[in-house]
């Protein structure tokens, strides 16, 4: 019996987590567990739990709840709604009308997406551990291949200006839609704000602003220490990677002779191994791509959809404008190939992309589904596809302009021309600083917010849905790298193969 597809066995693992998730929402809806009149509820403070909530806890109602010692309050939305955590799951203390409830969120379902989570989180794991060293001996391998620097300068003037104008692009559609739907005037803001989500401490900081991004972006691209930025955790060194990549394979060929020979040798011999155990790691990409589209799809109440519902259909309809439109025409007309048919040749790393939400993660498989399956040379993908997991965020750059005009709108603030095109401006900048992780968008989005100075704490609003359209624009992202590398590599005179061999790990 012929074994699946790589890329069909991620797709039947993406439907099949959805399919056991989205159904599990319907066993984790809130179920109210007391319900008191507004005037006998308890006076409740952030902090560890007062005698008033002692004995809210200790009503025959309550009484099967188990808290842990030093069971703390934590206060989700100023004045109407507060968590305490117990022992199996989180406790809702809120205001309803006229009553105050308090109610729990269906224990097992979530439980379910945790451990799914958990399984997608090693995969995800796996592959952040090859990323540094597969991005330096590839980045080396492939400057040091041709023994010479002659076209590394206009590589990465080219690469870099067509990252930067189809990040505008992505923008000026984000904000086009946004002006043609309005969503923040279809939503009405108690409901939202009922379905918002507390920051994530260390989320909201403010006093960034733009110089600073820039500033930080160049600063951090040095590496202090290269074998500490080879082993950043949490791969947001990898700027510092690439330099440090550049400089080596460039002094390299400076130095030339027999040391340049061997250390040529040297690092085309890792990146051969770095690929193969690249390959090996992909095998299990469903399971990684199962747990993750569980924890997606039954980690939240379908519920937030509806307060959010204008705003997530206005990011989803530019995110897929600027993914089956803009980028499928650049791709025809610069890189002359087929749009459809290098998307199923990439399809392996975007239905990776979609299920991890990570274009660092998804970087190992990226490369690899362009090498092997697209046949585009290392010398080009080894440079334009690590960048664009760093600074090119298209996706992100859309996302963070609409959510902004978006958290505007619905709180009662509509902003003009002007500023609109300071929003552009900032999230086109905010975009290149995102680090290629899990909501890094959400994080700038502050920069934004600060830019045309509407507070910060709108953030909020808009975190209950930002995991499915996190998924979703990190496709685009990861599209948009692609992309990038077909028409730089038509632009270095690179032609399409009429046929590749699709490597037999892949397949």
């Amino acid at each position: 019996m012929r074994r699946l597809k790589l890329h069909h066995q991620i797709l039947i693992a993406m439907v099949l987590g959805a399919g056991v998730g989205l159904p599990l929402n319907i066993f984790a809806g809130p179920r109210t567990l007391l319900s008191l009149p507004r005037e006998e509820a308890p006076t409740i403070q952030a902090g560890p739990l007062s005698a008033e909530l002692d004995a809210l806890f200790s009503r025959p109602e309550l009484a099967h709840i188990r808290l842990p010692d030093g069971a703390h309050v934590i206060e989700e939305r100023a004045g109407k709604r507060w968590r305490v955590e117990g022992r199996r799951e989180p406790y809702a203390l809120r205001y309803v009308g006229e009553s105050f409830v308090v109610q729990s969120g269906g224990y097992w379902p979530r439980t379910v997406a945790y451990y799914g989570k958990k399984v997608g989180d090693l995969f995800l794991r796996l592959l952040s551990m090859i990323v540094a060293p597969l991005i330096l001996c590839s980045l080396v391998s492939g400057i040091t291949s041709t023994g010479k620097l002659e076209g590394l300068g206009r590589l990465g003037g080219r690469t870099i200006v067509f990252y930067l104008c189809t990040s505008m692009m992505a923008i000026l559609t984000g904000i086009v839609l946004f002006n043609l739907i309005n969503p923040g005037r279809h939503a009405k803001l108690d409901l939202v704000e009922e379905a918002a989500e507390a920051p994530v401490t260390g989320l909201v900081v403010e006093g960034r602003g733009v110089g600073e991004i820039l500033w930080n972006q160049l600063f951090n691209m040095i590496p202090s220490n290269p074998f500490a930025a080879l082993s950043d955790p949490s791969n947001t060194s990898i700027l510092g990677v690439i330099f440090f990549a550049l400089m080596l394979g460039v002094f390299i060929i400076v130095v030339g002779g027999e040391s340049g020979t061997r250390l040529t040798r040297l690092f085309s011999a890792g990146f051969d191994v770095m690929m193969r155990m690249t390959l090996f790691i992909i095998r299990l990409a469903p399971l990684g791509v199962l747990g993750y589209m569980l924890y997606a799809s039954a980690g939240k109440g379908l519920d937030v959809f509806v307060a959010l519902g204008w705003y997530v259909v206005t990011v989803a309809a530019g995110l897929s404008i600027h993914c089956l439109l803009t980028m499928p025409v650049l791709l025809y007309l610069l890189g002359r190939r087929s749009p459809h048919e290098y998307a199923r040749q990439m399809s392996p790393a975007l239905l990776t992309a979609f299920s991890t939400a990570s274009s660092n993660g998804t970087l190992p498989l990226t490369m690899t589904c362009v090498e092997k399956r697209a046949g585009i040379s290392n010398r080009v993908s080894s440079f334009v596809l690590p960048l664009g997991a760093t600074i090119n965020m298209d996706g992100t750059a859309l996302y963070e302009a609409a959510a902004v005009l978006f958290i505007g709108q619905v709180m009662g603030y509509e902003l003009t021309f002007t500023q609109q095109a300071i929003v552009a401006l900032t999230a086109l900048i905010a975009s290149i600083g995102a680090a290629g992780i899990p909501h890094a968008g959400t994080v700038m989005m502050v920069v934004v917010l600060s830019a045309v100075n509407l507070p910060i704490e709108g953030v909020g609003l808009i975190l209950a849905v930002d995991r499915p359209l996190d998924m979703y624009r990190t496709v685009v992202n990861v599209w948009g790298d692609m992309t990038a590398c077909a028409v730089v590599a038509r632009l270095e005179g690179e032609s399409p193969p009429e046929t590749v061999e699709a490597s037999a790990e892949l397949d």
